[in-house]
């Protein structure tokens, strides 16, 4: 069997892989974080994925927000409360959530 089609399927699988690898990376604050502070420009959010645009959000319109903000929007509740009311696109679970979460948190600097 000829080596060349191998390499080529493998050359092709490896690009499908990093592409994919590309992807996933897109919907983590962290490496989009790095990223921004490396000087690299992050061209959009990925398509379709709450995570990542969630993520991306945080990260693009956070950057000059101060850290208990970014900490409360961080928190799985509020996200999870923010999801829900995008979906339903009722704002009432965002702002219910948002109350217990401030009764419930020992953070002080936050207010409504």
């Amino acid at each position: 069997m000829p080596i060349e089609p191998i390499v080529i399927a493998a050359e092709l699988i490896a690009g499908e892989g990093l592409e994919f690898v590309k992807d996933k990376a897109k919907r983590k604050e962290g490496v989009l974080r790095v990223l921004t502070k490396l000087g690299f420009a992050i061209d959009s959010p990925p398509a379709n994925d709450f995570d990542g645009v969630y993520a991306y959000t945080l990260v693009v319109y956070g950057i000059d927000k101060p850290k208990p903000i970014l900490e409360f929007f961080r928190h799985q509740f509020i996200k999870s409360a923010f999801r829900q009311s995008f979906v339903t696109r009722d704002s009432s679970y965002l702002e219910e959530e948002s109350e217990n979460f401030l009764d419930w948190s020992p953070t002080s600097d936050l207010t409504v």
